[in-house]
């Protein structure tokens, strides 16, 4: 990951292994990103163009949008969208994003 906080990092990194899943070095072109998102299993991000190129892929996504951004948010993706309404991402209730996330690798998991 490119840039981060080493917290952030090992938080993130702690979620993947939780979930048994890997964590990518973000790219840094758009085209090598969608070609990521094109090979994924799954996708779980924050609303971003990653979350409209898992849309486009059809691949199953759990999406963490801002409440007031629902009308953007990925069209006709299987999986999730958690609209959250707290100030940061990081208030957003930790039980909410993990029971979301168990529900996306049961239905879509290998």
């Amino acid at each position: 990951m490119l840039n981060f906080h080493p917290l952030k990092v090992a938080a993130v990194e702690r979620v993947a292994d939780d979930a048994a899943c890997v964590t990518v070095e973000i790219p840094t072109a758009l085209r090598d990103a969608f070609a990521l998102v094109g090979t994924s299993d799954m996708v779980f991000t924050p609303d971003t163009s990653i979350s409209h190129a898992a849309s486009a892929f059809r691949k199953p996504s759990l999406v963490l949008l801002k409440r007031e951004h629902k009308p953007y948010a990925p069209w006709n993706t299987p999986g999730e969208i958690i609209a959250w309404h707290e100030d940061e991402i990081h208030q957003l209730p930790y039980e909410r994003v993990a029971e979301a996330l168990e529900r996306l690798l049961a239905a879509f998991g290998g």
